[in-house]
């Protein structure tokens, strides 16, 4: 062992080792992938509260800066006597500036942590307490009662209407609609066919 580190949140203890051999050196056991996935779930909550300090740090700045200049006599009272003053001075555009390149950088790690938590959460299949996408599927089926419980790893599975062998879902998933289709297709009894609602703007259709 080289090194051993204690991880506050969640609480674990992670071990370090060396060694020659590389089938032990590459290999990835269950345990070891719920373990990644939890550390790598963690780590995209705690970008998330970053993000969000981050953007009220940049409107308590903003503020501040416009309080400053109206009791400083800098610029009149009136909010476009205000924001002319705080638009021409050069230390709000060099704070800006910086929040900016922050900003940049925050959410360039989100997306990097986001794609390592969705990685995890397929191999595990476990979407709780994780930001899913949503997806409406119309299922056709001779089933007067679909038993979606044989599907129920590929996401969380609502229904939203049924009528006429059709039964319309809302699922929150990560999964491909390709894999979605497949694997209701085949492992779900009396399927005919798996259709997807596409978004356009704030509306969807088929």
């Amino acid at each position: 062992m080289i090194q051993e580190y204690q991880i506050k949140n969640p609480p674990i203890n992670v071990q370090y080792y060396f060694t020659t051999d590389k089938e032990k050196a590459n290999s990835k056991n269950k345990e070891d992938i719920i373990l990644s996935s939890k550390i790598a779930t963690n780590m995209r909550e705690k970008m998330v509260k970053l993000q969000l300090s981050w953007a009220i740090l940049g409107v308590l700045l903003l503020m501040v800066m416009m309080l400053i200049l109206t009791f400083s006599g800098a610029a009149s009272q009136s909010s476009i006597g205000v924001l002319g003053a705080l638009l021409s001075n050069p230390v709000f555009w060099v704070l800006f500036l910086i929040w900016l390149v922050g900003l940049t950088f925050i959410l360039k790690a989100s997306g990097y942590y986001k794609r390592i938590d969705e990685k995890y959460r397929l191999l595990t299949k476990n979407f709780s307490g994780s930001v899913l996408d949503i997806k409406f599927v119309t299922i056709t089926s001779s089933d007067k009662n679909l038993n979606m419980d044989l599907v129920k790893d590929l996401g969380n599975w609502q229904l939203v209407s049924q009528k006429n062998g059709d039964f319309q879902y809302a699922v929150h998933t990560l999964i491909s609609d390709n894999e979605i289709k497949q694997r209701v297709q085949t492992e779900v009894p009396d399927v005919k066919s798996v259709e997807f609602v596409k978004p356009v703007g704030f509306l969807w259709i088929p």
